[in-house]
């Protein structure tokens, strides 16, 4: 099985660039007491896949053929460094609006500094974001970026709107389509349209990447531990916020103990687990995320060979392996 490394090598000089430029967005201002939040930030990066996802996208093309390469692998760069940042500020304010303490096993930056500094934080990360998307001088990056950002937070606003509520499938695929599988979409669409590519189907396999990899999330952010998340598990149930496991299991039991089961399960993630391991949802959750990740693969299969297409199933198959 391909690590995640292994998924990166094709872009591994890129994702250098990227590091480079998120540094230098992060450590500029005039507030030392932002600096300091942006520093701690840095020193916990997550995986950087969103970036790495974009910098795939943008080889599938040949675009290092062109006479314009080197300005192009810099806009590129700066598009990744883009995108990393757009999601580093959603994260900062999902804690927020999760009252979330840890993250990364690190304490959050509102748990540090308060909600109201945190939310500063996130919206100035999402000011040098779209400060590095201007100066690829490319509009069309800044269209596929504002719409992501405007999907998020309606998926948010949808979450939160739920919580406490009874939902469907229906509702929980309208909340992963924006607050997730948008920004993949966007990240491989930035990707595509940075590197001069048209009518590319990379959106169509971020956006099916995104949806698989927000249900696996969800399965493991009940059935994890807190040293194998890096977080608390369960917070998303514990705050009424229904998801993909949850809502299977609730379609096996009689309408008339739904909410019952329901509040119980909010309150006892012990009993919760019991439960999805006695009805067998895991299959159910399995079987939805290898759908997703096939219309994922159906877009690959359309695109050219090439080691970073090659990478990009790789990370498919990465995915789907953290089920097991």
């Amino acid at each position: 099985m391909a690590t995640l490394q292994d998924v990166y090598r094709p872009v591994r000089k890129e994702m250098e660039d990227v590091e480079r430029i998120i540094a230098a967005s992060l450590s500029e201002g005039t507030v030392p007491e932002l600096r300091k939040i942006n520093r701690a930030l840095r020193a916990s990066p997550g995986k950087r896949l969103r970036p790495a996802m974009v910098l795939l996208s943008a080889h599938a093309g040949a675009y290092r053929r062109r006479k314009d390469g080197r300005g192009r692998r810099e806009s590129i760069a700066k598009t990744a460094a883009a995108v990393e940042l757009i999601h580093v500020s959603t994260l900062v304010h999902d804690d927020v609006m999760d009252a979330s303490l840890l993250r990364h096993r690190k304490p959050t930056v509102n748990a540090l500094h308060g909600d109201n500094v945190a939310i500063c934080a996130g919206d100035y990360l999402l000011a040098r974001a779209f400060m590095l998307l201007a100066e690829t001088g490319n509009p069309a990056l800044i269209g596929i970026a504002s719409r992501a950002v405007k999907d998020v937070c309606e998926g948010q606003v949808l979450q939160v709107w739920r919580r406490g509520k009874a939902m469907g499938l229906k509702e929980y695929d309208a909340i992963i389509d924006r607050k997730t599988a948008a920004l993949f979409r966007a990240a491989c669409g930035m990707g595509a349209c940075a590197a001069g590519l048209e009518g590319s189907a990379l959106p169509f396999f971020g956006f099916h990447f995104g949806r698989g990899f927000q249900m696996i999330d969800d399965y493991l952010d009940i059935v994890s531990d807190e040293k194998t998340l890096g977080k608390r598990p369960g917070e998303n149930i514990r705050q009424g916020e229904w998801t993909l496991p949850a809502l299977l299991l609730l379609q096996q039991v009689p309408k008339a103990s739904r909410a019952s089961t329901a509040e119980r399960c909010m309150e006892d993630m012990r009993l919760l687990r019991r439960m999805i391991a006695m009805r067998h949802v895991g299959e159910s959750v399995w079987k939805a995320v290898n759908e997703e990740m096939r219309k994922a693969e159906q877009a690959l299969d359309s695109l050219p060979a090439s080691p970073c297409r090659q990478a990009l199933h790789q990370l498919l198959d990465l995915s789907v392996s953290r089920l097991k």
